[in-house]
């Protein structure tokens, strides 16, 4: 009985992310709001159309180049930061964080 409710809650769960994920993506309104300002600025078309294939151009160059972009065996140390919101937050050790 557990593990039904279990199994139930977890299809539950995922179809409501892909449902709600897919629902979102209608709503995006990039390109009718950059329509809109092309057909108030026409010249912006041709500045868009010239960055998108320098974008284009600089993909094709890293695909290419893809050994200057692998990571050899070194250690990458990433800095970072909790921030403990309690009345006394001295209370939380480095430990437990």
């Amino acid at each position: 009985m557990k593990t039904s409710l279990l199994k139930n809650v977890l299809v539950f769960s995922v179809f409501s992310v892909v449902v709600l994920n897919l629902h979102a993506q209608q709503r995006c309104g990039t390109m009718p709001l950059l329509e809109k300002r092309f057909s108030h600025n026409p010249s912006l078309r041709a500045v868009f159309a010239k960055k998108e294939t320098e974008l284009r151009r600089m993909i094709q160059q890293r695909l290419k180049n893809q050994q200057e972009l692998k990571v050899g065996a070194t250690t990458i140390t990433v800095p970072i930061v909790f921030h403990i919101v309690m009345q006394n937050p001295s209370v939380v050790t480095d430990a437990q964080i």
